[in-house]
């Protein structure tokens, strides 16, 4: 075979190459479209499934009963420092002391 019998074979095959390369592009463009619109109706979806889900289970009955008693714990507990720390903060002598002379002056003042 001749060398210029080659190129002719190769330009003949490109030449009827190029157009299903073309409807390739088109085909696999309108596919990634779709695809794209499916993967972001699939993220909406799961994101909305999610939060209905976290809501369903926050305010379904057995996880609100716990709750209100880990609630009532804490308020419980932050009671019994602030009275111990009070108590503590009342019976020291400086405390005292300044309580005193806050309440003579304010006493001169209104005089």
């Amino acid at each position: 075979m001749k060398e210029g019998d080659l190129g002719r074979v190769f330009l003949e095959h490109l030449v009827m190459a190029v157009p299903w390369g073309i409807v390739f592009l088109v085909a696999f463009f309108v596919a990634m479209l779709g695809i794209k619109q499916e993967v972001k109706e699939g993220i909406e979806f799961g994101v909305s499934s999610a939060i209905s889900e976290t809501a369903r289970f926050a305010f379904s009955g057995h996880l609100a009963g716990p709750i209100k008693k880990h609630i009532n714990e804490v308020v419980e507990f932050a009671a019994k420092t602030a009275k111990t720390q009070l108590k503590d903060l009342v019976h020291d002598a400086q405390v005292k002391m300044d309580l005193k002379e806050l309440i003579e002056h304010n006493g001169k003042e209104k005089q």
